[in-house]
């Protein structure tokens, strides 16, 4: 994986003779995480209670950047306590935690009116007290109505729902999430003499348990309010990994074709969706991939076998850090190279600074997430240029953009890259 963020730099040093100087630098991993954390808790430390008083009769209104930051104060400060949100029209409770009478860790989240409604085991609303990414990253994947490029489009598509539930601009009917606009009927007769005026044959139709857009107000609760609470990081892994969605994280090479982040690669991996061995696969509290499967996917390296049979390994699930089942155990310290949540956190970090600097920036500097040691490279933090009076301040400056101008700027929006940067 992903764990330093290399930076090229090329100019013009004369323009007399043409002379052009480079510099090969990076920015370890663990640095740019501790930027990520700060920026998170900046978000926390200035949040303000959102609408609401967060009983059933009167749920927390989440619908806006400021309200979601508001909904994971109050859920922090009350893990003993049941709260509920109004979210795009359900209602979302976040379940108190065990010494209380309730479940778990006091972060759990489930919709009042859809969980625990499906018998079927391992389905999104089977359980009452909600669901995992994996079920997410299924309802999902079986919901996908566009073929090609595994779902990328699709995913593209929720991704552009799940921000309009986050924003508080999803369109409703009858209070509920809508699922489907109006249709109509449109004449293509050539033949403009003979053609009829657009027939409307059916009105906006509010969401239902089995549409995937009715499965994003309780998501938004979980990535939003449940995970920061656990880890202040994953409120930022979240709005990147929205950010990243239709982008490419593996290119194509002569034997296999490119892969790119979706929904089912964010939440799950890819064998649960389809692989045999995981046919019989439930919900155990011990959360075990299958031996077969991990000795096929180990091959020889009998390190990584015993690290993926471990119970809620995070060597199994999606590159979405948060994933894994014991993911909330990562350290408030960071420890990039001994705490595997961390190293997927970093990797995504990596891979939207690559996406989002160079796109800002230009072509003087450049960034590429690169994995293992950084060789040659010289720490962009720490080192000297010597009388090259083009470079000085360059490290207060490369700072300043990639931790204010970019970090803290996603940090506090969920505006999409366009908006924010361009």
């Amino acid at each position: 994986m992903f764990d330093h963020l290399a930076i090229d730099v090329d100019y013009l040093a004369d323009w007399q003779t043409g002379r052009r100087q480079t510099h090969s630098l990076y920015i370890p991993g663990s640095t740019l995480l501790a930027w990520v954390d700060a920026a998170a808790r900046a978000v926390l430390s200035a949040a303000v209670a959102p609408p609401g008083s967060g009983t059933q009769g009167d749920p927390y209104v989440l619908g806006g950047h400021c309200s979601y930051a508001g909904a994971w104060k109050a859920a922090a400060s009350q893990r003993s306590q049941d709260l509920y949100f109004s979210i795009a029209g359900r209602q979302i409770r976040k379940i108190k935690d065990g010494r209380s009478g309730g479940f778990a860790d006091g972060c759990y989240m489930c919709d009042t009116g859809y969980s625990g409604t499906d018998n079927r085991a391992g389905t999104i609303w089977n359980r009452a007290d909600g669901a995992s990414y994996r079920e997410f990253g299924k309802f999902i994947h079986e919901g996908n109505t566009v073929s090609g490029m595994e779902g990328v489009v699709w995913s593209q598509r929720v991704a552009a729902s799940l921000r309009t539930v986050l924003k508080g601009t999803a369109p409703r009917t009858s209070g509920n999430i809508q699922a489907h606009g109006s249709r109509w009927t449109v004449d293509m007769n050539t033949d403009e003499a003979k053609r009829k005026a657009p027939q409307k044959n059916a009105g906006p139709r509010a969401a239902v348990a089995s549409d995937t857009i009715a499965a994003l107000p309780l998501l938004s609760a979980v990535m939003f309010i449940s995970e920061p609470v656990r880890n202040a990081r994953a409120w930022l892994m979240g709005l990147m990994m929205l950010d990243l969605m239709g982008s490419e994280y593996q290119a194509p090479t002569g034997n296999a074709h490119g892969k790119h982040f979706t929904f089912q690669r964010a939440f799950v991996h890819p064998s649960r969706l389809d692989d045999a061995a995981w046919i019989n696969e439930t919900n155990t509290r011990n959360d075990t991939a299958p031996r077969g499967w991990v000795d096929q996917q180990a091959k020889r390296d009998r390190r990584l076998a015993s690290k993926m049979a471990r119970p809620g390994s995070a060597a199994v699930e999606g590159l979405y850090p948060p994933s894994p089942k014991w993911s909330g155990r990562s350290s408030a310290r960071i420890d990039v190279a001994n705490d595997y949540i961390q190293s997927k956190e970093i990797a995504i970090v990596c891979r939207w600074l690559e996406q989002e600097f160079n796109a800002y920036v230009g072509s003087v500097v450049v960034a590429q997430a690169l994995e293992g040691s950084a060789g040659t490279r010289r720490n962009a933090m720490t080192a000297s240029f010597g009388s090259e009076s083009a470079m000085s301040g360059f490290a207060t400056d490369l700072e300043r953009v990639i931790k204010t101008e970019l970090i803290q700027r996603r940090a506090g929006s969920f505006n999409t890259p366009g908006i924010l940067f361009r």
